[in-house]
């Protein structure tokens, strides 16, 4: 074989190893492609994903600012409300106390009452006998001016 045709025949071997390489080149370079393609919308993806989160994050964080004051609010009600426990349990106190004084008093009344019936009923009896002795000594002295006056 003649020089010329061998060197045909490498340089047309060569072109078509290139050429078998520019078209596995064309498809990985189309398949980078895709690929980028399909990396990119994975990155869109997660950007509305991560825009979704930070929402979500936000509405969390302001829910939970809320629910805070709420229950700041309710701790307030909460103390108030055992202030208010705490001073009615003072007046409940105060009050049995009271009662208790007041039984303590009415006893004591009650007794003072007993003891001045009995020395009422004792005066009374001590009344009566001397009314019974004075109407003794009326009749006594009638008696006696009836016998004076007949001498």
């Amino acid at each position: 074989m003649p020089y010329y045709m061998g060197a045909f025949l490498a340089i047309a071997l060569k072109w078509r190893v290139q050429a078998k390489n520019a078209a596995s080149d064309a498809q990985s370079l189309q398949a980078l492609k895709q690929e980028a393609a399909t990396l990119k919308e994975e990155k869109e993806t997660w950007g509305r994903q991560e825009e979704a989160y930070k929402a979500s994050l936000k509405l969390a964080q302001e829910a939970k600012e809320e629910a805070d004051k709420q229950l700041l609010e309710v701790e307030e009600i909460q103390a108030e409300l055992y202030t208010q426990v705490v001073s009615l349990q003072v007046q409940v106190t105060d009050l049995q106390d009271m009662a208790k004084a007041s039984e303590e008093l009415q006893k004591v009344l009650e007794d003072q009452c007993s003891d001045r019936e009995q020395k009422l009923e004792k005066r009374e009896d001590e009344l009566a006998a001397k009314v019974e002795a004075f109407d003794l000594l009326q009749v006594e002295h009638g008696k006696l001016q009836t016998e004076v006056n007949r001498h």
